[in-house]
């Protein structure tokens, strides 16, 4: 299983997570590093670390972070077509300055795909279980 610590508040990480979660619920679990419940302490990891990125912990206790991430999320989803991409080692620059562009404007784009998220970011979940 892999724990997937994802900003909550954030239309688009929010969705997303909630996607793949959806697609593998008993390989993903996940968690709202942006909760006011949340308490990084416990991970060790600074949550301003967690806040900069996505980060995955798998069973094995290995912390990925970023673009790693994403890919083990795939994989866990099953989908491998879609993380293939992503390990091919030419392209892995492309896809961490893809992603770091990502990650920074992350509420901006959100609050073009979820106009009712004022500046991006969420109070309430846009997900429903």
């Amino acid at each position: 299983m892999l724990t997937v610590y994802f900003d909550g508040q954030c239309a688009l990480c929010s969705t997303g997570m909630h996607y793949w979660h959806a697609r593998a619920p008993q390989a993903i679990q996940l968690v709202d590093a942006a909760s006011p419940d949340f308490d990084a302490t416990t991970t060790g990891i600074p949550l301003a670390d967690m806040m900069y990125e996505i980060h995955v912990r798998r069973d094995d206790g290995l912390w990925l972070r970023g673009v790693p991430a994403l890919e083990a999320i795939c994989l866990a989803a099953g989908m491998r077509w879609l993380a293939w991409p992503l390990r091919v080692r030419l392209l892995r620059p492309m896809w961490r300055r893809a992603y770091i562009l990502l990650a920074r404007y992350r509420y901006s784009i959100s609050s073009v795909i979820a106009p009712a998220c004022p500046n991006g970011r969420c109070s309430t979940p846009l997900w429903r279980e």
